[in-house]
């Protein structure tokens, strides 16, 4: 079984304030398997103020895990997020 572990947001765990419009995000894969490599990811972004999804980045072919742009997303002042 795969799951995400570490879910960062400007290497913060649980930020409660972050200082850009642009966060980066960062994850990693936790599996029993070895050899497991991450070829693409998608992300999605929800305000929790109850407007629903706000991002999704469709399939982005990257291993890249470690401080990742989502590039269009500007993150709203005041607001409270989960993805």
């Amino acid at each position: 079984m795969r799951t995400l572990e570490s879910l960062r947001v400007e290497e913060m765990d649980r930020p409660l304030g972050v200082w850009t419009r642009h966060p980066r995000f960062s994850w990693q894969i936790c599996t029993a398997e070895t050899g497991v490599i991450q070829r693409a990811y998608e992300v999605e972004v929800e305000a929790l103020d109850g407007s629903g999804l706000v991002w999704r980045t469709g399939r982005v072919e990257s291993r890249d895990s470690v401080l990742v742009a989502l590039s269009g997303f500007d993150a709203g002042s005041a607001t409270a997020y989960r993805w």
